[in-house]
């Protein structure tokens, strides 16, 4: 069995400030030995469960977080940004299951931990109306490939996302109070997370039968509402149609309307920095 994972790096547990999620920071060396343990406890879990080919796919920012060589040796480590054929994630295909681990609330969410999706200048991203976090792309555009999501761990609205639309998930909350982890009893208590994420990982691996793929129309809308009105003018994406600070399109099957989000995503990365 082959369990594909997706590691983000803001819903680790032990992360609680946003200086420990970025790479130019002193704080971030913490915040990937947080990303690494969850990412070795998620993987103990499955293995302990029959997986027999574990495939770790670095995303966060440039796809450099997690401390590799800690990694058991028996992993496929993926770095580095960008990912083909499919955005982001480079190439799931013969993946029984995709795991997501340490991920965050979708952008426009009223609460959550560093809530974006795939960037922080959009207010909100839609498709077909909906707003949408990276929880719903992914597995809107995996079950096109007949791969579904088991498992999530993440801060608590990340959670409540993603068992809005795959309720069948296993899912482990990862607290992102200050206080939880600087109180005496913190080590005990990541402690008994990570056991948790081991848990989640190994239920989701044995319960395979239970995992769904999404049920949707092929063809979709996209609408991505961006922050900055200069920032909007600045960006340029074939396919996709300006409206105000709305940037839009429409696609036949998730894997393009996703290509598409993803050339937005890296066009208003270059608009930014510029």
């Amino acid at each position: 069995m082959k369990v594909f994972i997706v590691a983000d790096i803001e819903g680790a547990v032990g992360v609680s400030k946003r200086s420990q999620c970025y790479f130019l920071k002193p704080d971030f060396q913490y915040g990937r030995r947080c990303l690494t343990d969850d990412v070795n406890a998620v993987v103990q879990g499955a293995i302990e469960a029959g997986a027999d080919r574990i495939v770790v796919r670095d995303t966060h920012e440039m796809g450099q977080n997690i401390i590799r060589e800690n990694l058991p040796p028996a992993v496929e480590y993926i770095g580095g940004q960008p990912a083909r054929p499919f955005p982001i994630l480079g190439d799931p295909s013969g993946a029984d299951l995709v795991f997501l681990v340490a991920s965050h609330a979708r952008s426009g969410s009223p609460s959550g931990f560093f809530p974006h999706t795939f960037f922080g200048g959009f207010s909100e991203v839609r498709i077909n109306g909906n707003p949408v976090g990276e929880a719903f792309i992914y597995a809107a555009t995996l079950s096109e490939w007949g791969i579904p999501i088991a498992f999530n761990s993440g801060d608590r609205q990340a959670i409540r996302e993603s068992l809005s639309i795959m309720p069948w998930l296993k899912t482990v909350e990862a607290p992102k109070e200050e206080e939880y982890y600087s109180a005496p009893e913190a080590e005990e208590r990541i402690s008994a997370l990570r056991e948790r994420l081991r848990a989640g990982a190994f239920d989701a691996v044995k319960g395979i039968i239970e995992m769904k793929c999404l049920e949707l129309q092929p063809d979709s809308f996209w609408e991505v509402d961006i922050k900055d009105t200069d920032l909007a003018g600045k960006i340029k994406v074939a396919g996709a149609s300006l409206a105000g600070c709305t940037l839009s399109w429409r696609a036949e099957t998730y894997l393009e309307g996703f290509d598409t989000f993803f050339n937005l995503v890296q066009a208003a990365f270059l608009a930014y920095i510029s």
